[in-house]
Parts: structure tokens; C-alpha cells; sequence
């Protein structure tokens, strides 16, 4: 299982620090790193898989460890550009302690992560009929528009495709996505699963208990976080509605949602899309 790359123009000498787009603007500027001695690391997750829980945990551990946070998705989110437009040169932006980079939704195509190998990572993951799901009434309702400072055509193609969503049904979006999902595991797994100092967690086990999650995330990273302060960022992030709310974020959080919105013969063509890596991690089909 293979990652796709797409041809490239010749990479320009890495510049340190700056991410710049395929025309050469400077789109971002690395800050000064934490002051703990700490390898940097990395934190992969996928759309709807628990990444902005995910992200936002480590918002609240990172300045505690006194490790700098990088959400480089999110910076190129708010400018409205494409990860997979940014130039191969950005790799650069990339040090080797002081900093946590993530959370990653699919592996980075455009540029190399040179500290793959040696950082510790953390991805995590969902079941992959929960995510489509989900991704359906994200678009439906609840996502965010992406910015248009420096590319206007990324919001028309995303309000084209909310458009889209609204005149179809789950089970037709589940399948229309399912390629482009499948393609981010088979990222994850060419390039990421043989990786040493990587820890796995599964959406399934860690929405009901946070803080043995956080506990896992300071010990595999080596943060050092006081057991009062791990405690209280899992209450914070401890949300789990009572009842489904489709058009916020935090729509239903409890797993096998599939079960219920999906009809069997969608399941049925998902669970063989997705075979492998259901295998992989340990889910049913």
C-alpha cells in the first residue's frame, strides 16, 4: 500500500523556519521553540477521527511540558491554502527538539518530515465507516469555512461541495469519499506504521477515558505535566452529549455510528474498501 505523490517542481534550498506556497509567499514563520530539552514530535490523526480533540489536548499539555505547538494545518486552513500546495522546501520548517507539530490529518504529501524517524509520534485513529459518516454532517452543518486571504477558489470549492452534500444522502456521500479516505490511511500506512516511537490510539478506546489517554500522550512524549493538571484537561475534554446534536462539532461522539446511519449494503461495500485496515486496528466487519 502505497502513499500517492504528485510531481513537483524542483525543490528550492529548505529554508529554515519558513513555510512557503508552490509561488515562493511566505505563508509562515516558525516561532522560537519551548525551553524543555524534549525531541520534537509529531501527532497524526484524520478528518473526523477525534483530531480537534486531539489538537486541542495537546494545546493544553504543550505549554506546560514548556514545548511549542505547531498547528501548521490550521495556519494554512486560516489563509485558505492547500496542504498539498505548499513548496518542498517547507520541510525545513521542521527542528529537531523544543517544538510538537500536528495535528496532521493525512500524511503530508508536498514536503518530507526529515525527523520522521527519530521524533515520537502519536496518531489516532477511528473506524473508517464512523469517520464518513461524521464527515457527511460536518460538511452538512458544522464545519468551518476555510479562509480566503490567499486563495478565494478553496472556499468556492468548499461551499460547491456543502452544496453538494445537502442533496445527498448519507450512505451516497459515505461511498463518493470513501477513495479519498482510503488513500489517507494507505499514507499513514506506507509511510508511518513501520516507524519506530510511534503510539497508536483508537478514537473507541480514548472517548470514554481521557485521562488515561493524556497519561499515555505525557509518558510516550516525555512531557512533564503534574497529575493535577493532566486530570484537569481530561474533565475539560471529557464532552459527551446526551442526546445527538447534528449541526455542532461535538455531534454524537459515542462509536458505531455507522450502524445506525448507514444502510447494510453501504457497510457491506465500505467493510471491503476498507478491509485491511479494519484488520489493521482491530475493528469488526
Amino acid at each position: 500500500m502505497l502513499g500517492l505523490r504528485k510531481k513537483s517542481s524542483p525543490m528550492r534550498a529548505p529554508e529554515q523556519g519558513v513555510v512557503r506556497d508552490a509561488h515562493g509567499r511566505e505563508l509562515y514563520r516558525l516561532p522560537e521553540p519551548g525551553d524543555a530539552n524534549l525531541p520534537s514530535a509529531l501527532a497524526f490523526s484524520f478528518y473526523k477521527a477525534g483530531s480537534t480533540l486531539l489538537r486541542k489536548v495537546l494545546e493544553d499539555l504543550a505549554p506546560i511540558a514548556d514545548v511549542r505547538l505547531i498547528n501548521l494545518e490550521g495556519e494554512l486552513f486560516r489563509l485558505g491554502v492547500e496542504h498539498r500546495k505548499i513548496d518542498r522546501s517547507s520541510s525545513g520548517v521542521f527542528r529537531a527538539g523544543g517544538y510538537c507539530y500536528g495535528v496532521f490529518r493525512s500524511m503530508p504529501q508536498a514536503y518530507d518530515i526529515p525527523i520522521l524517524r527519530e521524533a515520537p509520534k502519536l496518531l489516532l485513529v477511528r473506524d473508517p465507516r464512523d469517520i464518513l459518516v461524521s464527515h457527511y454532517f460536518s460538511i452538512r452543518k458544522s464545519h468551518p469555512t476555510p479562509g480566503s486571504e490567499l486563495d478565494e477558489q478553496r472556499v468556492e470549492r468548499f461551499t460547491k461541495e456543502r452544496d453538494r452534500v445537502q442533496e445527498t444522502s448519507v450512505d451516497e456521500h459515505a461511498l463518493r469519499k470513501a477513495p479519498m479516505f482510503r488513500r489517507h490511511f494507505e499514507g499513514y500506512a506506507s509511510k508511518l506504521l513501520d516507524q519506530p516511537n510511534l503510539r497508536v490510539d483508537r478514537y473507541e478506546d480514548i472517548v470514554f477515558d481521557k485521562r488515561r489517554w493524556i497519561d499515555g500522550i505525557c509518558d510516550h512524549l516525555g512531557w512533564d505535566v503534574s497529575d493535577t493538571a493532566r486530570a484537569q484537561i481530561a474533565a475539560r475534554h471529557d464532552i459527551v452529549p446526551k442526546a445527538e446534536h447534528e449541526g455542532q462539532h461535538i455531534r454524537r461522539v459515542r462509536p458505531g455510528d455507522h450502524l445506525d446511519k448507514l444502510k447494510p449494503e453501504t457497510i457491506g461495500k465500505l467493510s471491503e474498501t476498507f478491509a485491511p485496515f479494519l484488520d489493521y486496528y482491530g475493528y469488526d466487519r
